[in-house]
């Protein structure tokens, strides 16, 4: 499902994640592998479902 929504982004993703079966966060690409910003951050740590960190481009 998609949906459009304003606001910070880790408070959104906190709340469309307590419905969700899986959730999905791009983040930029970087010669530091497991480096993430601060909305993948928040994802790990405080979504209930499982998440997934992808590169884009």
């Amino acid at each position: 499902m998609e949906q459009v929504t304003t606001g910070p982004a880790a408070q959104v993703l906190m709340s469309a994640a307590a419905r969700s079966r899986l959730t999905v966060v791009g983040r930029h690409p970087s010669h530091l592998t497991w480096k993430v910003g601060p909305v993948a951050h928040a994802a790990l740590h405080h979504l209930p479902c499982p998440v997934a960190i992808v590169p884009h481009g």
